[in-house]
């Protein structure tokens, strides 16, 4: 009997210490036809979740009639043409992967359709809510389309080249609060008339292009897009390209620009209209070095109402060129906010700008307004000429307001001013620093707010280039409490003795202030009873002295 070469002998030992490999069930049916048929599998049999499965020969495999479709893992597309695999809307479908979904590997186009019907549910889970879809990175496109209201997908990141919400049905989507969707063009809405269409982020949404609606839409159409507080989007064009009806709800979340580009907000039809909630934070964050800019044609408003709030974030440069009606706060707490008009910000909404901040107003005709209902305070620098009207209140409890021009205040301003103490200015009282010209005008409320000693004082409120003008009035308010030489004492601005001064000429307040009548008496009977004591100590101390050596 022959024996077996030691070649055969070692491939038999590999063999059976090798793990075993998944199969691959590959779709060889025609387009259109089921998922659940048995015939059009390479296997002869519909595929198991121990099974890769791949469709890759430019057809539709659609799962439908309560189909409960299973893979390992699911590739979709080939070298050439267009590769579907579809979980219709037509019943109760599923679609589980426990590996991965990856679209387009190869020169052809791969798509993953999804969708369900009034009345049905249809479920996705990839890797039991782990798995991700993946771009497979060919030369065909990688798109995920969204024919039906599809809910949160069982998925951790999505990545690819288009997302589709929705095609030629009513249907809508959410990224999930900690999925992340990559993808280079995002869509909402379509050119089929008379349907509805819904894209919601709790998550991230990561796309270079955002189309708010479709350029050719037809009949009736509507699109709504919300982005929710903890979400957050990244993109170079967020953009309404059409005339469909369009509802952006912005109930909190940051909008920013793409890495290394930077984010332009529009509309080429019409007006996109940005609705600003009366809860959640609403940040626009700017990358160092980036702009992010609101064209004209985007208005940022309330949600009816309500009393939307505005925050700019990042070291980049954010733009305001529409005219915006928001009613609530804007605030400044990092790199830039270029206003292109006056009515960028509305008149009712108060302006923050926080330290390392800046609100350059530069570019608005005739100089910034502060108007009459409107707040502008805190610690960072305005660019460019402004007059105050309304509220100018300096400083973050508090801090150093900088003017890079001339500051003109209106006769009807109202500046507010904090001392809290005697001691750094900008860290114990409020300043305002102007480079060009000053103009007083309104009325000046100065608070004292913290206690410390009674002294002379002097504090150097307002730097500029040069002063001119008169406050209307100029108001010192609030009271002092201190120690001296270990003895409380409370002073009042109003009481006898107490004076102060305010030279606007210089911009210094100087304030000479004493303890009140009460606690001198205290002091002089403290000085009598120290002396008495003193006194009564001496001649004790003599009579001891003479007891002991009698003359």
């Amino acid at each position: 009997m022959q024996q077996p070469s030691l070649l055969a002998v070692a491939s038999v030992l590999f063999t059976l210490a090798s793990p075993a490999l998944a199969q691959t069930n590959n779709y060889t049916g025609a387009t259109g036809s089921s998922w659940g048929t048995v015939s059009n599998w390479s296997l002869n049999s519909v595929p198991t979740s121990g099974q890769d499965v791949l469709s890759a020969n430019g057809t539709e495999v659609r799962i439908q009639t309560a189909t409960a479709a299973v893979a390992g893992n699911l590739t979709i597309g080939g070298s050439s043409g267009t590769s579907i695999v579809a979980l219709r809307n037509d019943s109760l479908n599923s679609l589980t992967v426990s590996g991965n979904i990856t679209l387009a590997p190869g020169g052809g186009t791969g798509q993953l359709s999804l969708g369900t019907g009034t009345g049905f549910t249809s479920t996705l889970t990839i890797g039991g809510g782990t798995g991700s879809i993946i771009d497979g990175g060919g030369v065909g496109a990688a798109t995920i389309a969204i024919f039906g209201h599809m809910g949160t997908l069982g998925l951790s990141s999505a990545t690819a080249d288009n997302l589709y919400v929705n095609q030629n049905s009513s249907g809508s989507l959410t990224i999930g609060s900690g999925q992340t969707y990559t993808v280079t063009t995002t869509r909402v809405g379509s050119a089929t008339a008379n349907v509805t269409h819904a894209l919601t982020v709790n998550g991230t949404l990561v796309s270079t292009t955002i189309n708010l609606g479709y350029s050719a839409a037809s009949g009736t159409n509507d699109a709504t897009f919300t982005l929710n507080d903890g979400g957050l989007i990244q993109a170079t064009t967020l953009r309404r390209p059409g005339s469909q009806n369009i509802t952006f709800n912005w109930n909190g979340g940051t909008i920013q620009n793409e890495s290394a580009s930077n984010l332009t907000v529009d509309a080429t039809s019409g007006t996109l209209t940005i609705g600003l909630a009366g809860t959640g934070t609403h940040t626009f964050e700017a990358d160092s070095g980036r702009t992010i800019t609101v064209a004209s044609t985007a208005v940022l408003a309330d949600q009816a109402g309500q009393n939307g709030t505005l925050t700019k974030s990042g070291l980049g440069t954010l733009t305001l060129n529409s005219t915006n009606t928001y009613t609530g706060a804007t605030s400044i707490n990092a790199g830039t906010l270029i206003l292109g008009s006056s009515g960028s910000i509305a008149n009712s909404s108060t302006i923050n700008v926080a330290a390392g901040a800046i609100l350059n107003v530069a570019s608005v005709t005739g100089g910034f307004s502060v108007g009459s209902a409107q707040t502008l305070g805190g610690s960072g620098n305005v660019t460019g000429s402004a007059t105050i009207n309304g509220n100018l209140r300096p400083g973050n409890s508090p801090g150093v307001l900088g003017f890079s021009s001339a500051l003109n205040l209106g006769s009807t301003a109202n500046i507010q001013m904090e001392i809290n103490g005697s001691g750094t200015r900008g860290t114990d009282y409020d300043g305002i620093d102007v480079t060009g010209a000053l103009t007083y005008g309104g009325n000046l409320d100065l608070a004292i707010a913290s206690p410390f000693a009674p002294g002379d004082y002097s504090f150097s409120l307002f730097n500029s280039a040069s002063k001119a003008g008169t406050f209307a009035t100029v108001t010192l308010s609030g009271a002092y409490t201190g120690n001296l030489n270990g003895v409380g004492d409370v002073w009042s601005l109003t009481s006898d003795g107490n004076t102060w001064t305010f030279t606007e000429s210089t911009g210094v307040l100087a304030v000479s202030a004493v303890p009140e009548p009460s606690t001198w008496a205290l002091l002089g009977l403290f000085a009598l009873t120290c002396a008495g004591w003193k006194l009564c100590t001496a001649k004790r101390r003599d009579a001891v002295h003479e007891t002991k050596n009698p003359a």
